[in-house]
């Protein structure tokens, strides 16, 4: 994923805060950055600089013109599906010497994984 998100000049605090937004289109600056666990000050830099690519516009709210609301543009989903695709590739070359019970079995553990994560998320909202 590294690789990939290298041709686009990504972090993965970049995607994990873009990955917000898509998630939550009209999220708050404040609200990224408790999501996805980032400093603050961090995510509004990066904000700019997607902004400046394209990538999200800032609006401001209806009841309230002091509070920004961020989303994605329609160029910055185009360019998403891309990255999607292009790392699916990337890991299509790496798992194409395993045999499919191996590829199950990581399956399964990745949803084992994925399973432990969800509960652990529960608990902190609790």
């Amino acid at each position: 994923m590294r690789k990939v998100f290298m041709e686009y000049n990504f972090t993965i605090s970049t995607m994990l805060i873009i990955g917000q937004i898509k998630r939550n289109p009209g999220i708050i600056i404040s609200e990224i950055a408790r999501r996805a666990s980032i400093a603050k000050s961090h995510v509004s830099k990066t904000i700019v600089e997607l902004s400046q690519q394209g990538w999200v516009e800032k609006r401001p709210d209806p009841s309230d013109q002091r509070i920004l609301r961020i989303y994605l543009t329609e160029t910055a989903i185009e360019q998403m599906q891309q990255i999607r695709m292009k790392v699916r590739q990337e890991i299509g070359s790496v798992v194409a010497g395993l045999s499919d019970n191996r590829v199950e079995e990581m399956i399964e553990g990745l949803k084992e994984i994925k399973a432990s994560l969800m509960q652990i998320k529960e608990k902190e909202r609790e």
